[in-house]
Order: structure tokens, then C-alpha cells, then sequence
């Protein structure tokens, strides 16, 4: 910004006006004109302020404190003055708002929004913003005198929560005044003292009435409320002034005296020299002491040190939120049992915030208000758009989704205690106890909501690697959803229960068990923040009571569907509690719950006796997970817990740690319980009890090492182990070979392939072929599946997939064509084969097409629209057929089609197929023609011998007659087969329902597949059919005839269905059964379809 631009700026700052004495008094005055002026050359000057000059203007407004001089003088004496009023209002809130600045800018930033704050910080201020509030939201008595109340009522809720939104600065920051540190609370007195709570409760409801209304206004009110919420302890709302602070003083004076003996030195002289030092604490006590050498302070090794959390700011993409200066977190409630954890954290010592008793009775009473009109609402409303998806987060909307979760967190508190409350008085008058309202507080903990907040821990942990400060609040807010699940789970009212345990379903059916134990395998103590540790902790422990009670409910083991999504891909599983602590039986979870237990003087007695359990119930799980504490390192850590006089010396604060020490004395105890077994486990102390990578392990699992511990060495494993080092296998070499057999690199045996040999032809047409010879193998090698197969190949025992596979199974069919009998010949895939269960392409068998299929466009599209109208006419046939064949008797039908002799030669099925087959196409010029026949044999009854043309020059018309003759000799002699086995049949109406069925199916698929094979040209390639076998033998095969075929001749079949299609079908016409042999195709046909 030049100079001249600067003189401007300051001249429109000096011409708003000035402070003049009035008598004795002091007054805010102004020319009307030039302030108005004055007024809009600012808010020009501010709305030509971008990023891109740094927000120069702004920022020098801010060092002139022209909002604390001028503005707030001129809009408290010139209220009634709307034109100027209103001006001021709007350049107070451009002044307010947050810009987007970086470093030492956004820190001076910082600095001049909290001068506002404190400027605003008068009773006479909220008392002209309250009446602007009020003015607004009256009916249209005065809407002529104030036009623009809309434009108003929005600029005096943004500029509250502009203000109450700006941090009160902790000691030490820029701009820090002992009376700016609590400008919080001076808010929240003034919002009850002035009304201002009832107009945000009235409020509420109107923006949770118009559920599709503006998105805006239930931000602004959520982040109002939102910041008087993290100077607010849900529980002191519950508490009387005298019970509040009434046990403090002494814990205090308790845990000073413990203190005071552990940071007592060790004597450094011998007692016998008799040298004694007395001195009085601070607290009155006597400190008798043999050492000059007086300190305070405990000395930690550098590895210990190293452990510690060191609170970075984290790379670009996981920036620690906390680390913001514009970002409020809760600070009053359960989250101060957690933030003890983080040393960083400011304030997490501190005392909490103290509210006048008056303002502590209006807050609850308006807090109870809201959650039984607005709050589910409210929140349904801020979950649905902060879901909503934007090009990138506007500066100051960022944390929407973080207030988000606070926001339930806290109220799902406050809602707990304040039943607790009330139980609390039922009980004290007999009365009965009341039953949860879980209605209230629906959008808090429905399944969107709890599907939103699942998502946020997947998101925030192990898609993100860990994002400690957003996963710390998703956290946070899964823990808080819990606990209500689980006093609604207690409830006496059953309906009520029974939402309990859909919701616990619903959790864990989100995986929510899983994502808690990846975050305790892969927290780094160093790197991440403490409290993910602690919630997750109290997360699960919640969790698996919930998961117990559900399943005493029911009076079973229950099993609790899981859905896991990995990647694109969702999987379905089962999981129990004891599942899941078994699967937390590993070194890393060990090891970070046990950091956590060091530090118990900071727990609260609930979070200490959480951790204590769940380790407890990790080392019983299995005898073999206690032998993860056998090391040196562990138990140095055990000696300094057991030597604290805080945990050994006695007395109250003694008894808070009871279940730790007898976890200790546990471990302990099962350590020298083992060595009585096993002498060797003192020198396992020195080796660290970590889980070996996959590849490289020659035990299974971490489970066998730790059986061998226990067990001295003597378990099946360890002892097979134990012979290959002995036989002079190194451990070098058996982890190579242990490397080799995952990846498949071991070389195979001659006894492995002797196996594959012999076993092979036994297995070889079982669809889990590879699996099976996998177990035939030898235990030792391990092979899979996929090994096995890739094996196969390799000794030609089966084809490999792709063309040279498909060559060299081609080759090998060829070969054995003359050896094989019963081999049905080649065909093309039909359409009913691909869509009836039982049909199996021969295609899809041997990978290779028939022979003469028609290259041009023509022929395939004649073939394909022939197939469709054949398809379109057998469809309707078989849907308008009912009951057996017209003028065909019952139990003929059964005899056919149904009952017993379902082999007979009369099965039209059959014979079709028969007649059909094909002979296999030479692989080669120069291969000699193969024969095949395929005919079933004949059990009781025969038929003439029938003999079929080859399909080539002058085939199609043969074909044609030979269909004709079949059909006429196999129909009428239908009555006469089944009258023989009659007696052994069926009932009628049933079988003639299977019969009609099965031969429509049969007659379908024949069909198709004669038009398929008529319609090969077969030019260039010779083909020998297989005669049926009838009782006079199978006939001899006649030579192929080669050559150009006859277009005539090739369509007639075509057109001579084409004709039949257009025909006009008849379901009445009766059954000829005595047709004679001079009937045509077309009749045949015909006839069959309408039976």
C-alpha cells in the first residue's frame, strides 16, 4: 500500500468522528454527511482488499484500532439513527470476519480480532445488539420503518459469531492481558443476562422447522452454541455450587504428599554414619532426609525421552489441527481426563472454568430446551451439508466438520448426565426410574449419524496412515456415541433396549472393532497424539461390554455380522468379543498399552481400570500371550511402577491402583511358573518377543514360539525345528527356504512329481483337482494350489490356457480319436446351451469351434434371424401347451417322456441326438477321417437302422428326409413302448408334466442345433457322420462329397420353416398319429409344436 492510498485510508478514518466533552461529560460526535461518506469509502476500500495485496487495508484498520475508537463509540451513540447504525453494522462485520493469512500476518491477525472481542465485551453493546435482534424478528408492525430487517438480522447474528468464535489467547501468545483470557465467559454472562439465550432457543426452532431453508443460519447458530459449549462442563451443569468443588482441596493435598515422597532423593551416605537432615513441606509434613543432593526433578534416560510424544505440526497433507490458532477445541467435560495425557496441550492442568451459580442454573435450563426441541434436527441439517462436496473449504469453514462432532459429543454428555440426574432423584424419592429419552437426541446417534462418524475414523485412520488431530475428535465421538448406547442398552423400558441393541449391531457391523485394533498396532508414541491411544482404549472396552450384553440377552453366543470394504470390494464376515481381544494378542498392541500404563498418575480411576482390564484380558486370552512381558525391558518398567511410593506406600490413593499391581504380580508370578518348566526362559528375557516378518518365519505363528517357551521346547514345531538344526541346517538356510516355498521359487522333488504322476488320473475330473494333490504332497513343502497346477503343465500332464495350450490339446485329441469310441463329436455353442442348467458346450470343452461355420456377413445374419424365429415359435408352443400331447393317451405320454423307461430308443430326445453327431473334423491335411458314434444303447425295444448324408453338396435336402422318416417311424409307435412298463409308471397328470417339459427342451435344442450344422457350407474339409446302432447294426459310412453346394438346396430348410412361421398355429388340432410316409417336413413340425 503507497502513501497516498494510506492518507486516504486515514482521512476516512478520522472523518467517522470523534470523542468531544459535553459538559462533564464525554460524547461520541459526527457529522452525519461526511460519516456517511467516510463510511462507504471504507467498506469500498475492504472490498478491494484481496489476498493478493496481503489485506493491507485491513490489517492497517487494525493497528489504528479504528473499530475500538470509532465504529463501536459511533454505533452505540447514533443507534437510533438507521442509516448510520446499519452502515457501521456492516463495516463491523467485514472488519470481524476471518481472512486467510499465513505466519506472522495471521498471528497479527489474530491479535486485532481479539481487540474486537474485547471492544465488544459491554453490557451497553449487547443490550443495542439485543434490541436489533428483537426489532427484526417482530411482525410487520414495524416493517415500514426498517426495510432492510432481513439484511440486519443477518448482520448482527454474523457479527456474533464473529466475535464469540475469535480464541481468548493463553499466556505467552501475542496480545495475551490477564483480562483477555476469560472474554469466553464475560460472553456467555452477557448472552444470559441479556436474553440473548431465549432468542438463539427461539431461533432454533424456526431453523429446525424449515428443514430445506438456508444452510448458513444453522451453521452460524451451531458455531455460537458450539463455542459456549467448550467453556462449559457438562457435568457442573448438574451439580450443585457445594458439591462442585468439594473434594478437590484434598485430592489435591493427597496427591502433593505422593508426590513429594517420590521425588524424595536416595541417601548418599551410609545410615550407620548417623548423619539425619529434617525439613517441613509446604503442607506441614516432616521430610526426614540423609542427602545434601535436594532436587525436584526425575532424570530420564534419552531412550525413554525418545519415546515421548514430541506434538509436530506435521507435513502439508496431515497438518496437526491443533496447532491452529483459529481452531477451538473443548476444553471443559470428559475431554480434560484425556487431554491430561498431552503435556502439550495448554491448559489440560488447569482448573476448570468457573460460571456464576446464575449462570450455570439459565444454561442448563436452556441447554435442556434445545435438545428436546431443536438439537436432532439441528444436527441432521449440519451432517447432511457438511457431507455435501466443494471445490475447497473457505476460510473460516474448515473446521465445520470437527465443531460437527464436538458439537454431538458434547451434547450426548450433557444428555447422559442429565438422566443420570434424574435417576439419581427418582431413587432418592422411591419413585420409579425413568426411562432414557433417546428421541431427543435421535440425529446424534441414528444410523446416518453413526454411519458418518465410522466413516470419519476409516477416513482419519487407516486410509490416512493416521491423521492424529482429526482422528482424535472422530474418536471422541465414536466414545461418547458408545456410552449412550450403553445406558440405552440398560433400560428398563424393552423398546428402548431393543434400539440399543440394533444400534450396537449396526456399530459393529461397520468394522468400527477392527479399525480400533489397527489404530493399537500401528500408534507410534512419538508421533501421535496420546488421546488416540486412551479413546481408543475407552472406545473398545465399551465396545466388548456392549457386544456381552447384547449376546446375555439373547442367551447365546452371538455372532455379529461385519462388513469390510477393501478397496472396491465389500466382504461379509462374523465376529465376537472374544474374537476381537484375540486379536489384539500382538506385540505392537502390547507394547502401546504399556506405555500407556506408565502413565497412570495421569489417569482418571475409570480410564486407569479401562487399560487394566483389557491387558488382563489379552494375557488370559491364551496362555501363551503372556510371555510377550518375559523381557528385560518390561520388567525394569514393572520394578519402577512397583517401586513408586505412590502405588506401594498405602492409603487412599494406593487403592486406585490395586488392579494394576496385581496385573503386575500376574505377569510375574506366570514368569518364575515357567521357569521351574524351562531354565532357558531367564535368557529370553535378553530377546525381544517381536512378530518375525511373514516371508522370513519358520514357525507359523508367534503363538508355537511362545508354546515352546512354556513348554520348554518340547512342542511337535519347535521340536522339528530343533532336528533340522541338529541334522546341520542353519537358520540362515531355513529362513531361505521358508522365503522360497512363499514364493513359489522351491525347487520341485522327484518324489513331488512321482506323487502328481500317479495321483493325477485320480483326481483328474474333480473340479478341486490342484487342491487335492496339494494335500497329497509332503507337509514340508507347502504347496498351493496354483503351484500345483503350474506343475502340472510343466510335466504336460495337462494343457496350458492360450492358443499353444489349446494346439497342443488339439494334437493330443487327434491322436486319440482312434481309440476313443464314445467321444461325441464338435459343435458349435447354441443359445439354449448357454442358458439351461444341464447343457454343456463342447466348445467350451476341447476350445475349439465346428467345422464350415460361415464366414460371410450374409450367412450369419440368415442364420441368426432363422434361430431367433425358430426360438420365437418353439417359446409360444411350450407356453400354450397343456396336459399331455391333443389325441395322445396318458399313459403313452408317461411311456415317452416320463416314468421308468426314460432309456428307451424311443425317446424322440435321443434319437435326434443320434442322428445329429457329427464325426470330429481333421486336425491336419492328410488326418484320416475319424468315426464316431454316440447313439445310446437299446434296452428294450429297437429301431431301424437310419442312415444320414454327410452336410456338404446335396446333404440339406437328404437331411430333410431323414428328419421326415425319423419322424414318422418314432411317433406312432409311442403308445405301444410305454403300454410295457405302464404298471411300474407313475401317476398320469404328473409324469405327463415332466414328459412335456423334458421333450420340449429336447426338441428346442435339437433343433437349433440341425439349423446350426445345415447351414455349414463345409467346403474344403470332409466329414463322416456315425450311423446309429439300431438292431441290425450301425451302416457303413458313405464317402464325403466335395464340392460347391447348391444355393437351392442350402436354403430350402430355411424357407420351408419361414413358411411354416406364417402359418397360423392351432392349439385344438388333434394328434395324427397314423400319418403316413409320404408327409412333409412342414406337417411334422408342425404338429410337434402344437403338441
Amino acid at each position: 500500500m503507497d502513501s497516498l492510498a494510506e492518507n486516504e485510508l486515514f482521512e476516512a478514518a478520522a472523518g467517522l468522528g470523534n470523542w468531544h466533552q459535553v459538559g462533564e461529560k464525554f460524547q461520541y460526535l459526527a457529522n452525519r454527511d461526511e460519516c456517511l461518506s467516510c463510511l462507504t469509502d471504507i467498506k469500498i476500500t475492504l472490498k478491494n482488499d484481496t489476498p493478493q495485496t496481503g489485506y493491507c487495508y485491513r490489517r492497517k484498520l487494525g493497528e489504528w484500532q479504528v473499530l475500538s475508537n470509532h465504529l463501536v463509540p459511533l454505533f452505540t451513540s447514533y443507534r437510533e439513527d438507521q442509516e448510520i447504525s446499519t452502515g457501521v453494522l456492516k463495516l463491523m462485520v467485514q472488519l470481524t470476519t476471518r481472512v486467510g493469512l499465513n505466519g506472522s500476518s495471521q498471528l497479527q491477525h489474530l491479535h486485532h480480532l481479539q481487540d474486537y472481542k474485547e471492544a465488544f465485551a459491554k453490557k451497553d453493546v449487547f443490550i443495542i445488539l439485543m434490541g436489533l435482534l428483537v426489532e427484526t424478528m417482530e411482525e410487520d408492525e414495524e416493517a415500514e420503518a426498517r426495510p432492510n430487517r432481513a439484511e440486519v438480522f443477518k448482520a448482527v447474528l454474523t457479527l456474533l459469531c464473529n466475535l464469540i468464535s475469535v480464541p481468548d489467547p493463553d499466556p505467552g501468545d501475542p496480545g495475551y492481558t490477564p483480562l483477555r483470557r476469560n472474554q469466553q465467559l464475560v460472553y456467555i454472562r452477557h448472552f444470559h443476562d441479556e436474553g440473548v439465550l431465549d432468542f438463539f432457543l427461539l431461533f432454533a426452532e424456526g431453523v429446525a422447522a424449515e428443514q430445506g431453508g438456508d444452510d448458513w443460519q444453522a451453521w452460524a447458530l451451531a458455531d455460537i452454541l458450539y463455542h459456549i459449549c467448550t467453556h462449559v462442563s457438562p457435568e457442573d451443569l448438574m451439580k450443585n455450587g457445594k458439591d462442585k468443588n468439594k473434594r478437590e482441596l484434598s485430592d489435591m493435598l493427597e496427591r502433593e504428599k505422593a508426590d513429594a515422597k517420590f521425588r524424595a532423593p536416595q541417601s548418599s551416605r551410609h545410615s550407620r554414619f548417623g548423619t539425619a537432615m529434617q525439613s517441613r513441606s509446604a503442607d506441614g509434613s516432616i521430610v526426614v532426609s540423609a542427602s545434601v543432593n535436594q532436587t525436584d526433578t526425575v532424570v530420564k534416560g534419552g531412550a525413554l525421552w525418545r519415546r515421548e510424544y514430541r506434538d509436530k505440526a506435521g507435513p502439508e497433507r496431515k497438518q496437526n489441527m491443533f496447532h491452529d490458532p483459529f481452531f477451538v477445541d473443548l476444553e471443559e467435560g470428559s475431554v480434560r481426563d484425556h487431554n491430561q495425557l498431552n503435556p502439550h496441550l495448554r491448559g489440560s492442568l488447569e482448573g476448570a472454568k468457573n460460571h456464576p451459580d446464575a449462570v450455570i442454573a439459565g444454561l442448563r435450563k436452556f441447554f435442556e430446551e434445545f435438545v428436546q426441541t431443536s438439537f436432532s434436527s439441528l444436527v441432521s441439517i449440519l451432517r447432511s451439508s457438511s457431507s455435501k462436496k466443494s471445490d475447497g473449504p473457505l476460510v473460516g469453514t474448515e473446521f465445520n466438520r470437527p465443531h460437527l462432532l464436538n458439537f454431538v459429543s458434547w451434547f450426548l454428555e450433557f444428555h447422559r448426565h442429565h438422566h443420570s440426574l434424574e435417576v439419581a432423584k427418582a431413587k432418592k424419592s422411591g419413585q420409579p426410574l425413568p426411562v432414557m429419552d433417546i428421541s431427543s437426541i435421535q440425529g446424534a446417534i441414528d444410523l446416518d449419524m453413526i454411519q458418518f462418524t465410522t466413516a470419519r475414523l476409516r477416513e482419519f485412520g487407516k486410509e490416512s496412515n493416521i491423521h492424529a488431530s482429526h482422528l482424535v475428535i472422530a474418536l471422541r465421538t465414536v466414545n461418547q456415541q458408545v456410552k449412550t448406547m450403553g445406558v440405552v442398552t440398560d433400560s428398563t423400558d424393552s423398546d428402548t433396549r431393543d434400539c440399543g441393541d440394533i444400534l450396537t449391531q449396526n456399530i459393529v457391523k461397520d468394522d468400527v472393532m477392527a479399525h480400533l485394533s489397527w489404530i493399537m498396532k500401528n500408534y507410534k508414541t512419538s508421533s501421535h497424539d496420546p488421546r488416540i491411544l486412551s479413546y481408543s482404549v475407552e472406545v473398545f472396552h465399551h465396545m466388548l461390554r456392549l457386544m456381552s450384553k447384547v449376546s446375555e440377552r439373547q442367551g447365546r453366543q452371538l455372532e455379529f455380522q461385519v462388513e469390510r470394504s477393501t478397496g472396491a470390494r465389500m466382504t461379509r464376515t462374523a465376529t465376537t468379543s472374544e474374537k476381537e481381544v484375540a486379536g489384539l494378542a500382538d506385540a505392537r498392541v502390547v507394547e502401546n498399552l504399556f506405555y500407556l500404563l506408565e502413565k497412570y498418575r495421569r489417569h482418571t480411576p475409570q480410564l486407569h481400570s479401562m487399560l487394566v482390564k483389557l491387558l488382563y484380558q489379552i494375557v488370559r486370552a491364551q496362555p501363551t500371550n503372556c510371555v510377550v512381558f518375559f523381557e528385560l525391558s518390561y520388567f525394569m518398567r514393572i520394578y519402577r511402577m512397583m517401586s513408586d511410593p505412590l502405588v506401594s506406600a498405602g492409603g487412599k490413593q494406593t487403592q486406585r491402583y490395586a488392579e494394576m499391581v496385581s496385573l503386575l504380580q500376574y505377569i510375574l508370578r506366570q514368569f518364575f511358573k515357567c521357569a521351574e518348566i524351562n531354565g532357558c526362559v531367564f535368557a529370553e528375557l535378553l530377546f525381544r518377543k517381536v512378530q518375525e516378518n511373514a516371508k522370513e518365519s519358520i514357525l507359523e505363528s508367534h503363538h508355537s514360539e511362545f508354546a515352546a517357551v512354556l513348554d520348554n521346547y518340547e512342542n511337535e514345531e519347535y521340536r522339528r525345528i530343533l532336528d533340522r538344526m541338529g541334522a546341520g541346517e542353519t537358520l540362515n538356510a531355513m529362513r531361505q527356504k521358508q522365503r522360497a516355498i512363499i514364493t513359489g521359487a522351491l525347487p520341485w522333488t522327484e518324489e513331488e512329481d512321482t506323487v502328481l504322476r500317479e495321483r493325477y488320473a485320480m483326481y483328474a475330473d474333480h473340479p478341486l483337482c490342484a487342491e487335492l494333490l496339494a494335500a497329497e504332497l509332503p507337509e514340508e513343502s507347502k504347496r498351493t494350489a496354483q503351484q500345483v497346477r503350474k506343475r502340472l503343465v510343466e510335466l504336460n500332464l495337462v494343457s496350458a490356457r492360450g492358443a499353444g495350450g489349446r494346439a497342443e490339446a488339439q494334437e493330443q485329441v487327434d491322436e486319440d480319436l482312434d481309440d476313443v469310441v464314445d467321444e461325441p463329436a464338435a459343435k458349435k455353442v447354441k443359445l439354449m446351451e448357454l442358458e439351461m442348467p444341464g447343457a454343456q458346450s463342447s466348445t467350451a470343452q476341447d476350445g475349439r469351434a465346428s467345422p464350415g461355420t460361415p464366414d460371410g456377413a450374409a450367412d450369419r445374419e440368415a442364420a441368426e434371424m432363422l434361430e431367433e424365429d425358430l426360438e420365437r415359435l418353439l417359446d409360444a408352443a411350450f407356453d400354450n401347451a397343456e396336459g399331455t400331447f391333443p389325441g395322445a393317451p396318458a399313459e403313452g405320454v408317461a411311456g415317452a417322456f416320463g416314468g421308468a423307461p426314460m432309456d428307451l430308443d424311443l425317446d424322440l430326445e435321443m434319437e435326434l441326438e443320434a442322428m445329429l453327431e457329427e464325426p470330429e473334423a481333421p486336425s491336419a491335411v492328410g488326418a484320416a477321417p475319424a468315426t464316431a458314434a454316440s447313439l445310446p444303447r437299446a434296452t428294450s425295444s429297437s429301431l431301424p437302422a437310419t442312415e444320414v448324408q454327410p452336410s456338404s453338396s446335396g446333404g440339406t435336402r437328404q437331411l430333410e428326409m431323414e428328419l421326415e422318416n425319423l419322424l414318422d417311424e418314432a411317433l406312432p409307435t409311442a403308445p405301444a413302448a410305454s403300454s410295457s412298463s405302464s404298471s411300474s409308471a407313475p401317476p398320469p397328470r404328473a409324469v405327463e408334466k415332466v414328459g412335456l417339459s423334458q421333450a420340449a427342451d429336447s426338441l428346442e435344442l435339437d433343433l437349433e442345433r440341425l439349423l446350426d450344422e445345415a447351414e455349414e457350407p463345409g467346403v474344403g474339409s470332409s466329414a463322416t457322420p456315425a450311423a446309429p446302432a439300431g438292431a441290425q447294426g450301425a451302416s457303413q459310412p458313405r464317402p464325403s462329397q466335395v464340392g460347391p453346394p447348391s444355393q437351392n438346396e442350402a436354403d430350402s430348410l430355411e424357407l420351408d420353416l419361414e413358411r411354416l412361421l406364417d402359418e397360423p398355429m392351432s392349439q385344438s388340432r388333434p394328434s395324427q398319429v397314423g400319418l403316413s410316409q409320404s408327409d412333409n417336413l412342414e406337417r411334422d413340425l408342425e404338429r410337434l409344436i402344437d403338441e
